[in-house]
């Protein structure tokens, strides 16, 4: 915007705005890139020097098990009120109203929460093909990219065992997942979210296992019906427009 003579602001039009020594120039080239590499001109202008990667690696493993740790809470929350309600069921909305409505739903489901785990999951995976596809991006110190990821890879794989989360399960007792098994999992976190079901399934453990064992709740059948159609929302990690 420019002030005028008479004091008042005006926004400018595009091509005012071409060639003006005060302004960047108007531009549509965001509009012609794909995702990938919108973000990735966005990360070079962020960090223009490049990331080490196995400095990217760890801040981008941190940043997954913060969320993890965070989803333990989240998911704890949920029993409690069952603890204080017995019996009871919360009531399921439909569509995307799963994301932001009102109640103990909102309360003690973790759709987006779930959804943004996914992501930071994917995020963490992609990791080694990123520094292949952009290796502007990184530090690498006379190694060729090929070079970079299959040691990222490698770091990773050793990484994952040294990591874990607890929760507590139906019966009190305690459960340890390393953050390999968190990874594997992944495709539950897409049916993990309904607080109805009990908190074995909402941290993935499979029918007939020790984990699964204490497993007491479950879900009404109508409601995982719902999730089954919304499931493609989660693996495709697009949310629903409301």
């Amino acid at each position: 915007m420019v002030r005028t003579a008479s004091g008042e602001w005006r926004t400018l039009s595009n091509d005012e705005l071409i060639g003006h020594t005060d302004f960047a120039p108007f531009s549509l080239e965001q509009d012609q890139l794909s995702r990938d590499n919108f973000y990735a001109r966005l990360a070079k202008l962020i960090n223009p020097e490049g990331l080490d990667p196995k400095q990217a690696y760890e801040a981008t493993l941190n940043a997954l098990m913060e969320q993890i740790e965070t989803r333990v809470t989240s998911v704890e929350n949920g029993e409690a009120y069952f603890r204080k309600n017995l019996g009871s069921v919360i009531p399921m909305p439909s569509g995307a109203a799963i994301f932001q409505t009102i109640g103990p739903w909102e309360d003690y489901s973790t759709p987006s929460r779930d959804m943004r785990l996914i992501i930071a999951i994917n995020v963490l995976n992609d990791l080694p093909e990123k520094i292949v596809r952009h290796p502007e991006l990184f530090v690498m110190n006379g190694k060729s990219p090929e070079q970079a990821k299959a040691e990222i890879e490698q770091y990773h794989a050793g990484r994952i065992h040294e990591h874990s989360i607890r929760y507590t399960r139906t019966d009190d007792s305690p459960w340890e997942l390393s953050m390999a098994e968190v990874l594997a999992r992944k495709p539950a976190y897409e049916m993990a979210y309904n607080p109805n079901d009990c908190i074995e399934i909402r941290w993935g453990a499979k029918p007939d296992t020790e984990e699964y064992a204490t497993c007491r709740r479950h879900a009404p059948v109508e409601q995982r019906a719902k999730m089954e159609q919304y499931r493609i929302w989660f693996r495709e990690v697009r949310r629903p427009v409301q």
